[in-house]
């Protein structure tokens, strides 16, 4: 039996909820650095959360990375990468910013709750490509619309 594909996932929420509100440069792989070296990038990726039985919530944890880098230097731009970070952070406390519904590729519709930062960023060093890494974990709760 293989998975229905019109089923959404946490990486897809939060991926689309980063492109409602804050840069359309956001995906769960990080593409070539020209695809990305003028704006900097928001890689997305689920490392826990909560299961509830009860009710049909998700509540997931989802690291955003915040890359910025360039083609033609190996000196890392920390300032894009922190501004971005900073960005993100600002967006998951901005009531504002808090959309209520979210529309996922193949048609897929899903009502965000709420979104709130875990913690502030933080900066990542030592990467082998140069590219400067900010990163910051997000809570997310949402349902199915």
């Amino acid at each position: 039996m293989t998975a229905p594909l019109d089923v959404a996932t946490d990486e897809m929420v939060a991926v689309a909820w980063c492109k409602a509100v804050i840069t359309e440069a956001a995906a769960t792989i990080l593409p070539d650095v020209a695809a990305w070296s003028d704006t900097g990038f928001v890689q997305w990726s689920t490392v826990g959360g909560n299961v509830n039985i009860d009710t049909p919530l998700h509540t997931p944890v989802v690291t955003a990375d915040c890359w910025a880098g360039k083609t033609d230097s190996d000196r890392p731009k920390w300032g894009q990468a922190s501004a971005l970070a900073a960005a993100v952070y600002r967006a998951s406390i901005d009531q504002r910013a808090q959309v209520r519904s979210l529309q996922l590729p193949r048609g897929i519709t899903v009502r965000l709750q709420s979104v709130w930062p875990l913690n502030h960023p933080r900066r990542i060093n030592s990467d082998p490509a140069r590219f400067a890494r900010y990163s910051l974990d997000i809570a997310f709760a949402w349902t199915d619309a």
